[in-house]
Parts: structure tokens; C-alpha cells; sequence
């Protein structure tokens, strides 16, 4: 089982309001969601992925609906089971209107015939059963209720998605100099930036001052400049025409007053109910909502996870399912996401990791576990060779409950003095595949990059994850093998 995390960016272009539910006494009466350790806002990874599967599914059935037969031609078809008659009628050229000519894969994806836009949203029958569904609730075989999930009476799934909060990189503030976009080293640690700079106690780190001020205002904060320096090169992150706008107005503020500053900035909307029948406002009906303003900066995660190993299931790809989130995405530059838009709130651009990256990520892994089974079965003694191949179920349990650093020492332990072979297959011949992916320099040395490696977060689950599928891969190529 292979699971992909894949990052995700997005930028509001319209205040977001993602509420709390109901009133509250305070400032605003509608206060929005934030984390409750640090208090600042964010956007739940509920909210992305409810969306997301409309988005999804509205894209799907608009692109196919034309195409689409009756369920009652379905039933007709041969089979056992709904899944078998859904493969014959496409297999059947001459009245499958054409589905056999769809070029996107991720839209002819076998279990889309029979998709609805009921397939997003909360499923309203769930008592059916999965072979029984007729364009009522979740048809649990399209490629969404896959994606996403499912509940019927005979068969729940879980689905192959898994969403993260959305959480603030770069929060915009007004300054008598522009606009400008404060984080602090704490939230670009969070999102796996590391950052060596550090701003002095009640002072802040500008990544340009050309005019050479010595106080900057954040709102109605007042804060002396430590330095300017650049003190993160955001080249990488896929922010489009934006990103050079940002990176020469980024400000580095202490962790201790980001939140503070954040939630002094948010956009506060007064409104008021009209009474129908006079067109005026109707008495006592003032409300205040708060809002996360348009240009926040927002990171987090997508996890695709690979069921395929867990069973008979005829499931899409993940890479199908990456292009369905893809170009479903502009839907949020359009529909957005939240409360309240209808009246001026949610729209937001969505940014992804490129596919390229991941593939050749993917592929690099792939060759690794090939490989660390290949000089496996180069090994001319058979005692040798088959403790080798069981080292590498032995290494993987280390990896996973015990963390990198234990399997380091692990296969380093199993070596005896006058040769290396465990560390050579399973330590070296690694390091030298990943180290493109990663930004820590081995030196030759192991011990140095081991320890180099468990002082960055970051780099060291990143590691790990790479690794834990290179073992997972090289297993599967064993029992190829017949090993």
C-alpha cells in the first residue's frame, strides 16, 4: 500500500468566511475557525474536501452527460454484478455512444457511466445497496465516490483522499509603505520551509528596505526593523505571476505576536436584513461577520493513498484521481469556498505541485526497490542472499515504528567486520538515488548526515516517506521474483 502527499497552495481572491456556527459575544457576532493552539484563522480540511468532491463531480458529469445511458440499458448488459455490466456496455462498441473515444483517462474511468452530481455531498440513500443504486445518492462506482468515499448498506468506503487544514503562510497587512506579507519561523517551520533567521524580541526582518526605515507599521502596530535580508527563497512554491511580488515583500515577525497581528488585520463586515415589504433594514438586525482578507497566502497537504493491495476492488489510479482534482480546481477561482459567496466572499486560486516533480519522484523510487532487490540476487552464497532478502520486511518494521536514524544503525549492525553488504544495499545505494530530493549534503560521511538529517523535520519525514516506498517496492519486486 503506497500512499502520495502531494502539496497544495492557495491564495484568497475574495475574503474567506468559514464559520464557527452561530453568535458569539465579542468584537463580531460570526467569528470564523482557527486553530486552537495558536488562534489563528484557517480553513478546515473538511471545507476542502466537501468542495473539492462537488467540484469534482460537477466537472465529471458536465464533461460525460452526453454520453451517459439509461440506467435501465445497464441492466440489461451481462454480468454478475453492477461493476461487470457497466464494463460490457462499454465494451460494446456499438451502443456505448462513444465512451470507448473519451481521451482524458480519469473521465472513462468504467465506474463514471452511471455518475450524478448526487455522487458529491452528503449521500441521501444510504440504506441502498451498491449493486441496487439508480441515480439516487452516492453511486459508489464513478470515479468521485471512489476518491472521496461512500456509505450503502452492504459496503462503506473510505475513500482514497485524504485533505489537511489549509493553514496561513502569508498574511497581507497594510503599511504606510504597501501592502506587505507577514509569517514568522515558527509557521514557515510548520510548512517545511527552514528558515535560520530570527527576528530580535519586538522587531521584525524585512526582505527589502530600500528607503532605509527604521520602523515599519503592521496595521496599527508600530515595529522597529532588526534588518532586511532575504531570508527565504520562495522560487519553488507554485504561486505563478505572484510569487516575485511576495518575495520582495515578505516580513519576518516574532512567533509570539503573529497571531496577535494576524487577528487585528482580519476583514470585518457589517451587514443588516432587509425587511421585504418596506425594501429598508429591519430594526435590530445589525450583524458583523469577520472574514480571512483576499491575498492570504494558505499551505497544506493532499495524501493520495493506493488501495489497489488491499483487495479485489477495481479501483481508478491515483493518477487519474490527481487529474480529476486538477481540472476541477479552477471551480474555486468561480464558486469558491465558505460562507456568504453569494455576496463578495470564498473565491480562491488553487496551486499544485507539478505532476512532473512527482513522477520523476515516483519513478526514482520505483528503480530503487528494482535495484535493492537486483544486488540482492546477485549474491553467489544462498544463505547470504536469503537473510538479505528477509532483512528487508525486518528494515521496513524498523523504519516505521522506530523512525530513519534506527534504521541506520539497524543495517549497519547486521554487517560483520570485514564487509558492508547491509549498509552497502540498504543505507548507501538509497542515499545516493534521494539525495536529488533533498537539501542536506551527505559528505560521504553517513554519521554526519543521519545527524544533519534528524535536526530538520522536514527533510527527515520527507526521507523517511521515500524510503518506506522504496522497501514497500522492493518487497513486491521480491515476491515477483518468487523470493
Amino acid at each position: 500500500m503506497c500512499v502520495e502527499t502531494k502539496q497544495i497552495y492557495t491564495m484568497a481572491t475574495d475574503p474567506i468566511y468559514i464559520g464557527t456556527g452561530g453568535y458569539t459575544i465579542g468584537r463580531v457576532d460570526n467569528t470564523i475557525v482557527r486553530d486552537p493552539i495558536t488562534q489563528i484563522p484557517k480553513i478546515p480540511g473538511s471545507s476542502l474536501a466537501g468542495t473539492w468532491r462537488y467540484y469534482m463531480a460537477l466537472k465529471l458529469v458536465s464533461s460525460i452527460r452526453e454520453l451517459q445511458p439509461s440506467f435501465e440499458d445497464i441492466k440489461k448488459q451481462k454480468g454478475t454484478n453492477l461493476g461487470e455490466k457497466l464494463k460490457n456496455w462499454i465494451n460494446n462498441t456499438k451502443s456505448n455512444n462513444g465512451w470507448d473515444k473519451i481521451k482524458k483517462e480519469w473521465l472513462k474511468y468504467h465506474g463514471n457511466v452511471i455518475a450524478t452530481i448526487k455522487c458529491a455531498g452528503q449521500d441521501d440513500a444510504p440504506n441502498v445497496e451498491l449493486d441496487q443504486v439508480n441515480h439516487s445518492g452516492h453511486c459508489g462506482h464513478c470515479i468521485v465516490c471512489k476518491a472521496f468515499g461512500y456509505p450503502k448498506k452492504d459496503k462503506s468506503w473510505q475513500g482514497m483522499l485524504f485533505f489537511s487544514d489549509l493553514n496561513i503562510l502569508f498574511f497581507p497587512v497594510s503599511t504606510r509603505l504597501g501592502v506587505r506579507w507577514i509569517t514568522s519561523k515558527q509557521l514557515l517551520n510548520l510548512a517545511g520551509f527552514e528558515v535560520s533567521e530570527e527576528p530580535a524580541e519586538n522587531k521584525v526582518i524585512v526582505s527589502k528596505n530600500p528607503s532605509q526605515e527604521s520602523y515599519l507599521n503592521l496595521g496599527w502596530l508600530n515595529l522597529e526593523i532588526d534588518k532586511d535580508i532575504k531570508f527565504l527563497d520562495i522560487s519553488q512554491i507554485p504561486l505563478n505571476n505572484i510569487k516575485n511580488l511576495i518575495q520582495d515583500n515578505l516580513i519576518l515577525v516574532p512567533d509570539n505576536l503573529i497571531s496577535q497581528i494576524i487577528n487585528a488585520n482580519l476583514e470585518v463586515r457589517t451587514s443588516v436584513s432587509i425587511d421585504p415589504l418596506t425594501g429598508a433594514a429591519k430594526e435590530s438586525a445589525l450583524f458583523t461577520s469577520e472574514a480571512i482578507p483576499r491575498g492570504t497566502i494558505f499551505y497544506g497537504e493532499i495524501r493520495l493513498m493506493d488501495r489497489s493491495s488491499l483487495g479485489s476492488e477495481d479501483l481508478p489510479s491515483l493518477q487519474s484521481i490527481w487529474q480529476g482534482l486538477k481540472e476541477s480546481k479552477d471551480f474555486y477561482k468561480t464558486l469558491g469556498i465558505g460562507g456568504m459567496t453569494t455576496r463578495g466572499f470564498g473565491r480562491m486560486e488553487v496551486y499544485l505541485e507539478e505532476e512532473k516533480k512527482m513522477s520523476n519522484i515516483d519513478s526514482t523510487i520505483n528503480n530503487l526497490g528494482f535495484e535493492i532487490v537486483n544486488k540482492i540476487m546477485q549474491e553467489s552464497d544462498e544463505k547470504k542472499k536469503k537473510k538479505l532478502l528477509n532483512h528487508i520486511d525486518k528494515a521496513l518494521g524498523v523504519l516505521v515504528n522506530d523512525g530513519v536514524y534506527a534504521y541506520y544503525v539497524f543495517c549497519k549492525a547486521q554487517d560483520k567486520k570485514d564487509e558492508s553488504r547491509f549498509t552497502e544495499i540498504f543505507v548507501e545505494s538509497p542515499l545516493k538515488k534521494l539525495q536529488n530530493f533533498l537539501k542536506i549534503d551527505s559528505n560521504n560521511n553517513l554519521e554526519n548526515f543521519f545527524q544533519d538529517l534528524s535536526s530538520n523535520l522536514h527533510q527527515l519525514l520527507f526521507f523517511r516517506q521515500l524510503l518506506e516506498r522504496a522497501l514497500i517496492y522492493a518487497r513486491y519486486h521480491a515476491k515477483a521474483k518468487g523470493e
